[in-house]
């Protein structure tokens, strides 16, 4: 629908890995051929209890550096539903252009993503990933 390519909830089931690639190669063909192409990606790869904002999987933060080279910016958004209205807010642009390697780059750059994503929603919702002001690596 909408031209949407979807990938298999995580956690990761063996069986499901082919289908995770072919997705993740034709979002990549998608972005090269298509520059005004929108993303739209939840880190957290799954619906999570109660509503709340989930961690990020395990390689989440290497896919996104792998887009950001892709993408012109990044736009966080936070989503959620109250008294059956969806809600969005729509945080500003950054990159991830500048990141410097480290040997905890996908924890650092999931955490840093689910941050911006956070701070745009209602404490409730948000309690599982604490805030913290961390801006990109220089």
């Amino acid at each position: 629908m909408y031209g949407m390519i979807t990938t298999p909830p995580l956690p990761i089931i063996p069986e499901e890995q082919n289908e995770r690639v072919v997705s993740i190669r034709k979002l990549f063909r998608l972005l090269k051929s298509d520059l005004q192409a929108v993303l739209c990606v939840a880190p957290e790869g799954r619906d999570c209890s109660a509503g709340d904002l989930g961690m990020p999987a395990k390689g989440a933060g290497k896919l996104l550096l792998h887009l950001d080279k892709q993408l012109s910016k990044i736009v966080p958004v936070g989503v959620w539903e109250r008294f059956g209205r969806l809600i969005l807010n729509f945080g500003e642009p950054y990159t991830l252009k500048n990141w410097k390697f480290s040997k905890n780059i996908d924890n650092e750059v999931s955490m840093l993503v689910m941050n911006k994503i956070a701070s745009l929603l209602p404490s409730d919702i948000r309690r599982n990933i604490p805030l913290e002001e961390k801006d990109e690596k220089e």
